[in-house]
């Protein structure tokens, strides 16, 4: 059997099958992995000059996907951890490939000895309580628009969810009442109910009331565009768009302000506010969504250093205020010499 055809194969299976049947990714997960075969297709057809129709699975092999990997970094200008996380892709897909056919396993064998690069551990920005008061100030309230816009800030941040847990919520997904709860839907399409501030349900009341009490199609998301009578669901450049535009409003108004903000930010700034109002690092966890505590554990060392410079500071300003140059004290240096001296003669 011709390889190119058992690599065509290969790949849709791995997408249409493997990713959402077996590994049950979410469909914007199977998108990212999707967009590195891209990529590197695009590699293999513009710099290795190799035949999309006879490129075979052989051909992947470790050079070229190094050779691929240089390309990112060189020529498409990404940084380490977006290509770490194009090389797992590889990684992933060759493991499936073994269990299809065979004669993979020396590739994936290969392929999997590529190390990692290691890459910096930045602290996670995040705004100050009162950053994120001001630029909760910003929507215009008078305006059906502002009051969605202030809706969903406000869920972004009191939930602490990723943008896109946010735009796929139905109005299923919420319960109102006097205990709110919203149930949002994380990677590997794991589920979580996650406590609202009674200040983000009443936000969220006056936005049902506004936009979901006509008759809408059963299953409409609960933020949506409406275009040309459709009702679709919201897209991430929106909300990027919309943060932007409310953060230089912001930044007129305090130059403090960071120039950039989007939907992770708010996420950041959850979880460090939860953190220092002295929340358990293994509650951030859940409402985070994250599987492993240490992913979550950034934003408890940027607490650390956040109160170590706090600290480092206070010293330092206590000191220089209440330390005397003792080496201006006669007395002092009278009383240490015949110390000395008779410590000499004991000796």
């Amino acid at each position: 059997m011709n390889m190119s055809i058992d690599l065509g194969m290969l790949l849709s299976k791995y997408f249409l099958s493997y990713l959402p049947g077996v590994r049950s990714l979410s469909a914007n997960t199977i998108a990212s992995y999707r967009d590195t075969f891209n990529r590197l297709l695009l590699y293999c057809t513009t710099k290795e000059k190799l035949s999309l129709e006879t490129l075979s699975l052989e051909q992947l092999d470790r050079d070229l996907i190094l050779r691929f990997l240089d390309w990112l970094e060189t020529e498409q200008h990404c940084c380490a951890a977006t290509r770490n996380q194009r090389l797992a892709v590889v990684k992933s897909f060759f493991k499936f490939a073994t269990m299809e056919t065979v004669s993979a396993l020396p590739q994936f064998q290969t392929l999997s000895k590529i190390p990692l690069k290691r890459t910096p551990h930045p602290e996670p920005p995040f705004l100050t309580e009162k950053q994120l008061k001001l630029l909760f100030k910003q929507p215009d309230m008078s305006t059906i628009q502002g009051r969605k816009d202030l809706c969903l800030m406000n869920l972004l941040y009191d939930s602490g969810a990723r943008v896109q847990e946010v735009l796929d919520l139905t109005l299923h997904d919420i319960r109102l009442g006097s205990s709110p709860v919203v149930r949002l839907t994380g990677k590997g399409m794991k589920t979580r109910s996650i406590p609202m501030s009674r200040e983000t349900a009443r936000f969220l009341s006056l936005y049902v009331a506004e936009h979901h009490m006509a008759d809408l199609p059963k299953g409409t998301s609960l933020f949506y565009s409406h275009f040309k009578g459709q009702h679709s669901k919201m897209v991430r450049s929106s909300v990027n768009c919309m943060l932007k535009k409310y953060g230089v409003l912001a930044k007129v108004c305090d130059d403090s302000f960071p120039e950039r903000i989007g939907p992770h930010l708010l996420r950041h700034t959850r979880a460090m506010h939860l953190l220092q109002a002295g929340v358990a690092l293994t509650y951030v966890r859940d409402i985070l969504g994250h599987v492993d505590i240490r992913t979550t554990d950034i934003y408890a060392r940027a607490d650390i250093e956040m109160k170590r410079k706090a600290l480092k500071s206070m010293d330092k300003q206590f000191l220089v205020a209440r330390m005397k140059d003792w080496t201006k004290e006669k007395k002092l240096l009278d009383q240490l010499c015949r110390i000395g001296s008779s410590s000499a003669v004991i000796m």
